[in-house]
């Protein structure tokens, strides 16, 4: 993995490569020093760019913006995702869909499901899957960011279905022998430092979005829903009816 500094002192570096976690990385990864100050700016103004990259149509057919923040709330190491989901949801950022919160974790049991839910919630979902990483230990309390699908479980040898338009990563551990373990030993410390300063990166590139996109855009509809707990509610609406996706009112998750 060649890596390359872009300017001395700031939180962005730019990769080719994260190791195991993007399933297909469409071009470079981005990785944020959380103990870098200016890290959340430089990861939110990124991840804005990249949002109107993928998504150049700005009216409602670009679909909604879901945060699909995956892990368990069993494990320091693995409990990335619910943090992050359950800061997002106590935000209340107009417009997104959080899935996976403390409350309400995603994990290996309901992953499957919750994808299909979110399918069947929303026509042409735009997805950022946000989960821990494990990796080189220089890299421990780094996040990442790219474009393409994330696999979740690959850095501890589960078969998950790959999800996401963009991925953001946070490397919580080393990674090598004896992840499980590694993943129950990981310092709350770290883990709490990449969550601050990715929620942060992601809220101030909403306020940004409501500041450039226009009000109509599909992203940000004010009057949208702005958590999604992880439910049968969908699928027992689908099957009463009998529709794949339900009424407009149902598709909503309350």
């Amino acid at each position: 993995m060649k890596l390359s500094v872009k300017t001395p002192g700031k939180a962005l570096i730019e990769s080719k490569s994260t190791g195991n976690s993007p399933a297909n990385s469409e071009g470079p990864v981005f990785y944020y020093n959380s103990a870098d100050r200016h890290a959340a700016k430089a990861f939110g103004d990124k991840l804005l760019e990249l949002i109107a990259k993928r998504r150049p149509d700005r009216s409602h057919a670009a679909g909604r913006l879901i945060f699909l923040c995956i892990g368990s709330d069993r494990a320091t190491g693995d409990c990335l995702g619910p943090i992050i989901g359950y800061k997002l949801s106590r935000r209340k950022l107009s417009g997104c869909s959080v899935y996976g919160t403390l409350e309400s974790p995603v994990h290996a049991g309901n992953l499957a499901q919750t994808i299909e839910s979110i399918e069947l919630c929303y026509e042409n979902p735009f997805i950022i899957a946000i989960d821990a990483s494990l990796g080189r230990s220089s890299h421990i309390g780094y996040f990442t960011l790219g474009s393409g699908p994330l696999k979740p479980g690959a850095g501890v040898d589960k078969e998950l279905p790959s999800v996401g338009d963009l991925f953001i990563t946070g490397i919580v551990n080393l990674s090598g022998c004896l992840d499980h373990m590694l993943l129950q030993t990981t310092r709350l410390h770290t883990v709490m430092r990449l969550a601050d300063q990715i929620c942060d990166g992601i809220t101030g590139c909403i306020g940004q979005l409501l500041e450039e996109w226009p009000e109509e855009n599909a992203f940000l509809d004010p009057e949208s829903v702005n958590t999604a707990p992880v439910s049968s509610f969908l699928f027992s609406q689908r099957l009463s009816t009998g529709s794949p996706a339900g009424t407009a009112a149902q598709r909503r998750i309350w």
